[in-house]
């Protein structure tokens, strides 16, 4: 019998939320260290690009659906607003992530799930990474943006490199272990 919630079963929903509570984890002890000592928004990034990338990537293929890539990191920046990840403390964060994770699940939408819409997407998120944080931090009026914006190009070319390597290792990951998981041949069994 399959248990569903909208458009997402119950089980879904559930691999998405702590995927999204484990890359709000991982980027937070990665990134808070490399913040603290730049004062420098968006460097922390540099820790944490791979890693998070991966996280999404592996979760978004065990759901395999669209919108997957984008709830996580919406749960993840919901969990970070009284955080240094993802910038200053507060909402902006939130649509910030969401925009990421929709450039995510757009690109592997074009590419038909196909493991390179995962790192094509993957890539485009971590170019834009720097450029949307730099703007949040204008529009909302926080400080750091001048600080920021010389390294926007230099950022954005490192993002979009560790980016692209995580969601390929998440594809290796998924495709070689993960997808052998009993729960997650399970998981995929009730959601089909």
């Amino acid at each position: 019998m399959k248990e569903k919630s909208g458009w997402y079963t119950t089980a879904e929903l559930a691999v998405m939320g702590a995927f999204g509570a484990i890359l709000f984890f991982s980027v937070f002890i990665l990134g808070s260290a490399i913040l603290i000592a730049t004062g420098i928004p968006a460097t922390g990034g540099v820790a944490t690009m791979l890693v998070a990338v991966f996280i999404i990537v592996a979760g978004a293929k065990i759901v395999d659906k669209f919108g997957a890539s984008t709830i996580m990191l919406g749960i993840a920046g919901i969990i970070a607003i009284p955080t240094l990840s993802w910038g200053p403390p507060g909402l902006q964060k939130v649509p910030m992530v969401m925009v990421m994770g929709l450039i995510i699940d757009i690109a592997v939408l074009m590419f038909k799930r196909e493991n390179k819409g995962y790192i094509i997407g993957g890539a485009m998120a971590g170019l834009v990474a720097p450029i949307l944080n730099y703007w949040v931090l204008i529009i909302v009026g926080l400080p750091g943006a001048d600080k920021l914006q010389p390294l926007l190009i230099p950022l954005s070319v490192v993002f979009t490199i560790l980016a692209a390597i995580g969601a390929y290792l998440g594809t290796i990951a998924y495709d070689r272990k993960l997808s052998k998981l009993s729960v997650v041949r399970n998981l995929k069994s009730k959601s089909s």
